[in-house]
């Protein structure tokens, strides 16, 4: 049984929509086509799913990698979905965001794809280097080539606070976030769905974020509008325990 069937899918939930609101060489903000060299799911020490991307720029040879997470951990019963502050059922940003790329890609929902366990090799926090490790590809995202919606931004470099919290270390660092999937085509996933030809999103996208260099530290250009969000991203580290552990 693939690790990712466990996770919810209800039409009922609104997934990701085309909207511009609100490791590696780093590549300035702008859209991207990127091959997927390696696509797969990670569980961290206390049981949140992440989905993790190797990309390669087709035209620059520019190396991206990504964590998207996309359930919550063991202590909030490892959900890919949240209730709103209004009573309502939300999927969490990173799996919309992970499933907008599915969609758009191989026209499949997240928790319908296979993995199949392979030795690759992963950063190793006790070892503190790439070493092999038996790992759960997602074997159909292998190769395929996508736009990517990359936005460079500088962010807090965390530290733990020896209470099991990441809190803002007072230095800072630049990252790359996805923001946004569109298949090679430039069709996003609501594109896909809807049987568009061509897509118009891109433009959208670009217009809003492309060049853009925003400040999320909370003591940089920016820090009077940074914000926290409750949830890991691809700057907060976190352990990994074996997926393999009992096999």
């Amino acid at each position: 049984m693939s690790l990712l069937s466990n996770l919810e899918s209800n039409d009922t939930i609104e997934g990701d929509k085309d909207s511009v609101g609100g490791g590696s060489f780093l590549v300035d903000s702008g859209l991207h086509r990127m091959n997927i060299e390696l696509a797969y799911i990670d569980q961290s020490a206390r049981g949140a799913l992440s989905l993790n991307l190797h990309l390669t720029g087709v035209d620059s040879g520019s190396n991206v990698r990504q964590t998207i997470w996309i359930s919550s951990g063991d202590a909030k019963g490892n959900k890919n979905t949240y209730i709103d502050a209004k009573g309502k059922k939300q999927y969490l940003p990173g799996y919309k965001l992970a499933e907008s790329l599915t969609e758009a890609v191989l026209k499949t929902k997240m928790n319908a794809l296979e993995t199949v366990e392979k030795v690759v090799n992963r950063w190793d926090f006790e070892a503190k280097a790439e070493i092999p490790q038996k790992t759960a590809v997602i074997s159909d995202l292998l190769g395929k080539e996508i736009l990517a919606g990359i936005i460079k931004q500088t962010v807090d470099k965390v530290t733990d606070n020896g209470a099991g919290k990441w809190v803002p270390s007072g230095e800072v660092k630049d990252e790359n976030v996805i923001d946004k999937f569109f298949n090679a085509d430039g069709l996003t996933a609501t594109e896909v769905k809807a049987g568009a030809d061509e897509g118009s999103f891109t433009d959208k996208w670009e217009s809003k974020f492309g060049g853009t260099y925003p400040d999320k530290s909370t003591t940089g250009r920016d820090a009077a509008a940074a914000s926290t969000v409750g949830t890991p991203t691809a700057s907060t580290p976190a352990a990994t325990s074996s997926l393999f552990a009992n096999a």
